[in-house]
C-alpha cells in the first residue's frame, strides 16, 4: 500500500515530507497533478490508502475530481497548508479536505500519516441512518454532498431534479436536499409532492440557497415545518449538521444546552503538554466543544483547548474532558472529530465566562430568546 502526495514542484521540503510520511510505515509516492494520480490509481497493483496535498495548487473541484475514480472514492484526503490560520483551515475543507496540516508540522504530519497508513480502502460501515435525496443539477456538487452524507451513515439517492426522485421512488426516504436554483419559485410546490411521494407530511428538507439574500426563501414555504436554509457553498459538514438537527429535534430538546454550529481554529493537546495539534471546531455548547480531526483525542482522556469564540474576542483556554469520538470508519452523523466537555472546576475562570458569555449571545442571535 502507498501514501500519495500531490504537489508540483520538487523541493528539500519534499524531501522532508517523505522522510516523515514513510516513518509512517508505508510508501509515499508524489504526483505532480490529480490527473496523475487518478491515472496511477486506475492502473496501479499497490493500491493508495490515503492522500496528502498542497492546498495552495488545488483547484475548486480538484477533491471531488479525485472522487470519481472508484478506487479514491472513500479514502481520507488531507490537505497540506503553508500557515495555521483559520481561513487556510477553512479553505482546505471546503475543497473537500477531511483534515488539514500545516506542511512544516512533523508531528501532526507523522500522525496523520499513521492514521492513513492503518486505513483499509473500502471499510465503510454499512449505512444505518436512513435514505437521503440529494437533488441539485451540477453533478460535482451532488458527489460532495452525497459522499458527506454517505460518510455520515446515510443511504444516498442522487438526482438532477425533483421529478427524477419521484419516478425513482421516494417511499424511504427520510430526508431531501434541494438546491433552490432547481426548485425556485415552485419550491413549496415541489416539497408538497415529495412529502407527498414519501408518504410523510413532515419530511425534513434543506433547502440550498445561492447566497445570504436568499435565505429566507419564497414567501410561500415560510411556514412549513421542518424546512432549513442553508448556503449552497458552505462546506459540507455544515449541511451535515444542518441534517442531523432537523432528523432528530427530540434529541435537540432534551440536550441540557443547545448546540451551535461554530467553525473556528482550535488548538488542541493532552492536559499539561506543550505541542498543540490543531482543527476546527464543528459545534459548540454551553457545556461543551466539538472539534473535527483525523486525529481525536482518545476518550476520557482530559484536554486543553485554546480556541476564539468570536472573530472580536481573544483566544480562551479551556480544560475538557473527551467524551466520545468518532474515527474516519464510523458510519455516524458527525464528521471524525471528538467533543469533549468542560471540566468548569480546571478552567480558567475568565476564560470560561467570556466562552460561556460569547455562547449565550450567538445562541439568542441565532435561536431567539
Amino acid at each position: 500500500m502507498t501514501l500519495a502526495v500531490v504537489a508540483r514542484a520538487a523541493s528539500e521540503r519534499h524531501s522532508e515530507l517523505r522522510g516523515w510520511i514513510e516513518r509512517a510505515g508505508d510508501d509515499c509516492r508524489f504526483f505532480q497533478s490529480g490527473e496523475e494520480l487518478k491515472d496511477a490509481a486506475t492502473r496501479a497493483t499497490n493500491r493508495i490508502r490515503g492522500i496528502f496535498f498542497d492546498a495552495a495548487l488545488a483547484e475548486p473541484n480538484f477533491v471531488a475530481s479525485l472522487r470519481k475514480v472508484p478506487s479514491l472514492v472513500d479514502l481520507p484526503i488531507v490537505a497540506l497548508v503553508d500557515g495555521i490560520t483559520h481561513r487556510a483551515f477553512t479553505d482546505a475543507l471546503h475543497l473537500g479536505a477531511d483534515d488539514v496540516v500545516a506542511v512544516y508540522d512533523r508531528f501532526g504530519v507523522v500522525r496523520r500519516a499513521t492514521l492513513l497508513a492503518a486505513y483499509e480502502p473500502g471499510s465503510w460501515a454499512p449505512p444505518r441512518q436512513g435514505r437521503v435525496a440529494v437533488i441539485h443539477p451540477a453533478e460535482h456538487r451532488r458527489q460532495a454532498l452525497g459522499r458527506t452524507m454517505r460518510f455520515g451513515g446515510f443511504d444516498v439517492l442522487f438526482a438532477a431534479d425533483a421529478a427524477e426522485v419521484i419516478a425513482r421512488g421516494s417511499a424511504a426516504i427520510q430526508l431531501a436536499f434541494i438546491a433552490q436554483g432547481e426548485a425556485g419559485a415552485n419550491a413549496a410546490e415541489i416539497i408538497a409532492r415529495l412529502r407527498a411521494a414519501a408518504g410523510n407530511p413532515d419530511l425534513p428538507v434543506v433547502l440550498l440557497a445561492a447566497d445570504d439574500e436568499d435565505r429566507n426563501g419564497p414567501a410561500a414555504i415560510a411556514s412549513l415545518s421542518r424546512v432549513a436554509y442553508v448556503i449552497d457553498e458552505a462546506p459540507v459538514d455544515r449541511l451535515l449538521f444542518v441534517a442531523n438537527e432537523l432528523l432528530r429535534p427530540e434529541v435537540r430538546d432534551v440536550r441540557s444546552s443547545a448546540r451551535l454550529l461554530l467553525n473556528t481554529l482550535c488548538a488542541f493537546r493532552p492536559a499539561g503538554e506543550f505541542a498543540s495539534t490543531y482543527g476546527l471546531t464543528y459545534n459548540v455548547s454551553f457545556d461543551g466543544v466539538f472539534v473535527r480531526t483525523l486525529d481525536p483525542q482518545p476518550r476520557e482522556a482530559t484536554v486543553w483547548l485554546e480556541l476564539r469564540p468570536r472573530d472580536d474576542a481573544p483566544v480562551v483556554h479551556l480544560r475538557a474532558r473527551v467524551v466520545w469520538v468518532r474515527d474516519i470508519k464510523a458510519a455516524l452523523p458527525a464528521p471524525p472529530g471528538f467533543g469533549a466537555r468542560i471540566i468548569e472546576d480546571a478552567s480558567p475562570k475568565a476564560d470560561l465566562e467570556l466562552y460561556r458569555t460569547i455562547y449565550d449571545e450567538t445562541r439568542r442571535s441565532q435561536l431567539g430568546p
